[in-house]
């Protein structure tokens, strides 16, 4: 991706996350509120630096680590929901002092540290980071660290523009409820009771129960160093599948088809191989068309064949290759309007129960990859 397109997209889906109240939003209010414009300002770069770090995280993958390892989620959850509370209680004690206490207000070291912090500890950041972030990391022009930078800096721009109108707002607000000590008092104590609030339904909705796995929907496996014949035992059933396909291939497009479709998948071959049968539901006709999959218990590898029902008479060469550490990879060599290709196939699990698989082509034996068609997977049956 990460056309000029794509980056405005993800721009409108970054600002539409960091616009929803929560903890972020509540520390800036609040250090606006105790140090004014420039301490809410010190608060937002402080929560820019730590977006930075969980961009990082995101690039490397430990976002979605946290989220399949719900012990190690809620651990998180819990933290971040603690130290909230304890801000709102330390800044609702304030309110007790004298008039004169505000010089007591914490410096703004301490600030931007704190909202490091808080933001490191928002459990929010990283399910954004494992919902929407590696869905724009499928450029063919730009490395991955150039994707992640380019897509670091949208986050950041943003963060900068919400968050900062927070803590204008929140400073110039001083004249609206006065500079008296009730005033002061009444809205110190209402930015404490959004932390304390926050850090509740935090906990509330965010949580994430421990089940235990079914034995009849098993998940690809995320540690095996090879291939065994249960790669697949993850997609046997039924599936409902959002297609995203490039209206044109290796023609420099960045223009996507969506479609719908359905796939049921089952095992043959006693075990050795196993099928699906897809309906494709493409905008100018459905179709059908089979997938036949067979392991080689000696090499280790798997063959996937695709027979489109339009051309029932042709069957494609098959793709073969392996899964390492939960990813499976398959390559082929072809032509494509005349011209050679690679081929290459990826299985990923970029949500539990959610399976991905991305068809891409390259004309430079494997040099620069162009991502053409997309199965995003949701278990129907």
């Amino acid at each position: 991706m990460q056309a000029p397109n794509d980056l405005w997209l993800f721009f409108a889906m970054v600002f539409c996350v960091i616009l929803l109240p929560g903890m972020d939003m509540a520390f800036v209010a609040s250090s606006a509120r105790t140090r004014g414009l420039r301490g809410g300002l010190v608060g937002v770069a402080g929560i820019i630096a730590a977006g930075v770090l969980h961009t990082i995280v995101g690039a490397t993958g430990v976002a979605a680590l946290l989220l399949l390892w719900p012990a190690a989620f809620n651990a998180l959850l819990v933290a971040g929901a603690l130290y909230m509370v304890w801000v709102g209680v330390s800044i609702l004690r304030s309110t007790d002092a004298e008039p004169s206490a505000s010089a007591a207000a914490p410096p703004r070291g301490a600030i931007f540290r704190r909202a490091v912090l808080t933001c490191l500890l928002n459990p929010k950041a990283y399910a954004f980071m494992l919902a929407v972030f590696p869905a724009f990391l499928r450029s063919t022009t730009y490395s991955m660290p150039v994707q992640t930078q380019r897509l670091g800096a949208v986050i950041a721009v943003t963060q900068l523009l919400v968050y900062g109108a927070v803590a204008l707002f929140v400073a110039s607000a001083k004249q609206w409820t006065g500079a008296g000590p009730n005033g002061q008092r009444a809205a110190v104590r209402a930015v404490s009771a959004a932390l304390i609030g926050g850090a509740a339904l935090t906990l509330a909705f965010a949580w994430q129960p421990a089940h235990a796995q079914p034995t009849e929907n098993p998940t690809m496996t995320t540690s095996a160093s090879h291939s065994s014949l249960s790669d697949f035992d993850f997609f046997i059933g039924s599936w409902r599948v959002a297609h995203r396909r490039l209206k044109e291939r290796l023609a420099g497009s960045y223009e996507w088809v969506e479609f719908a479709g359905t796939t049921v998948a089952q095992k043959t071959l006693g075990g050795l191989g196993n099928m699906d049968d897809n309906v494709l539901e493409l905008p100018g006709g459905t179709y059908r068309a089979v997938t036949l999959r067979s392991f080689d218990t000696g090499s280790q590898q798997w063959s996937i064949w695709w027979l489109d029902g339009r051309d029932p008479g042709k069957i494609d060469a098959p793709m073969v290759g392996q899964f390492r550490d939960g990813v499976g990879t398959f390559y082929a060599d072809d032509t494509f309007a005349g011209r050679p290709v690679r081929v290459r196939f990826l299985w990923s699990l970029p949500r539990p129960d959610h399976p991905r698989w991305e068809q891409a082509f390259s004309t430079d034996w494997g040099a620069t990859w162009e991502t053409n068609w997309v199965m995003d997977f949701t278990r129907s049956g």
